[in-house]
């Protein structure tokens, strides 16, 4: 009943549908498991990792949602964030403080375009997480390290978040304002 919801990224249907099966079971594995599905969609990484914990006990460490949920986590500890009307921007503090700025600009024209042209508008604001390598994206993500230097993946949009590496972690940098609304659209 929730992951068809979970799937289409249809988060406010399957918060409502586990806030009352919460209700009913509050300590239920599944139900926790749920919970924790929808933490780490919101990009809340730290309660995904707790109640995965509580869901999965000392299966946890077998489970590649709960592996994920601990790798999302640690890279985004110490990273700030800041907003505009329809994003939220995580970066490290540092260099990529100047991206912001930018990377706001052109989301909010994208934003206004293809709202406007799809008549849809997410009802949250979008996250944008900036990693500072292909590897770090290759921890955030379900692809590999070697799957992301085969194919030259440098961004992504997958579990309600762009990820993206950061252009200082390329030698010659890329057009990441260009990659940014590809990922958002």
């Amino acid at each position: 009943e929730v992951l068809d919801p979970l799937e289409a990224w249809d988060i406010e249907a399957a918060e409502a549908i586990i806030e009352r099966l919460a209700k009913e079971k509050p300590d239920d594995p599944g139900v926790l498991f749920l919970q924790a599905r929808v933490a780490f969609e919101l990009g809340e990484y730290t309660k995904a990792v707790e109640l995965y914990e509580r869901a999965l006990g000392d299966r946890a460490a077998g489970s590649n949602d709960y592996a994920l949920a601990v790798s999302a986590e640690k890279e985004n500890r110490g990273m700030v964030q800041e907003e505009s009307a329809h994003f939220i921007v995580r970066y490290r503090p540092g260099k990529d403080a100047a991206l912001v700025p930018y990377t706001l600009e052109s989301l909010e024209s994208a934003w206004d375009a293809l709202t406007k042209d799809l008549g849809y508008a997410p009802p949250r604001k979008v996250r944008v997480e900036f990693y500072g390598s292909p590897k770090a994206l290759a921890r955030v993500s379900s692809l590999s390290e070697e799957a992301i230097k085969t194919t030259g993946t440098i961004a992504l949009c997958k579990y309600t978040r762009l990820m993206v590496t950061s252009p200082r972690a390329l030698v010659r940098g890329y057009e990441w304002q260009d990659t940014l609304t590809h990922e958002f659209v």
